[in-house]
């Protein structure tokens, strides 16, 4: 038996040793970089590091490590894009309004509604081509979860027309401005 088991433990040593390589080599293969758990800085911007996908597409809110209303993937990406520029606070203006309406519930009214709508567009004032065409609502509906909360609220809508949106100035109203409706409309119609 002595003899027997002399056999046997080299093979249970090295089949053991072979099961911890295989799964340390998957664990590895399976994320593109080390997990860190530091900032960093793209573009003179301070961002937080990047949050696992996995974790961060499991919920509606995902991952926003520094509570500043945008999830921490989509912050990373607008640093990339628009770290240093004026389009910069414009695009996080953006992307925390589109994240709010994203978590808040689904509105009863079309008139709530288009406040909510008013809100994001608002936030883009002043914004360059380039920020508009940028896509930032891609990248914060980037799962079926997030694409259905923006579709309930479009549901609500049932389309809208910029002269219905309350003013940026005050959206408690429904009366916008003959300036600001112009902006509203060309906003509108780069978005949709």
């Amino acid at each position: 038996m002595i003899f027997h088991m002399n056999k046997i433990i080299p093979w249970i040593v090295g089949g053991m040793a072979l099961l911890v390589l295989v799964v340390v080599g998957v664990v590895f293969s399976t994320s593109n970089r080390p997990f860190s758990s530091a900032p960093e800085i793209i573009n003179g911007i301070t961002v937080p590091p990047e949050p696992d996908v996995t974790l961060n597409n499991a919920t509606l809110a995902g991952v926003d490590s520094n509570n500043n209303g945008v999830r921490d993937d989509v912050e990373r990406k607008i640093a990339t894009g628009f770290g240093g520029t004026a389009d910069y606070p414009i695009s996080m203006a953006y992307a925390r309004e589109y994240q709010s309406v994203l978590l808040a519930p689904t509105p009863s009214t079309r008139t709530a509604a288009l406040v909510q709508v008013s809100k994001r567009l608002c936030a883009l004032r002043g914004a360059s081509q380039e920020l508009l065409n940028f896509g930032v609502s891609r990248l914060i509906d980037n799962t079926d979860q997030r694409k259905h909360a923006t579709r309930y609220l479009n549901d609500v809508l049932t389309g809208y027309t910029p002269m219905e949106l309350p003013p940026c100035e005050d959206t408690s109203h429904t009366e916008a401005s003959s300036s600001l409706q112009q902006d509203i409309t060309t906003t509108t119609d780069i978005i949709n």
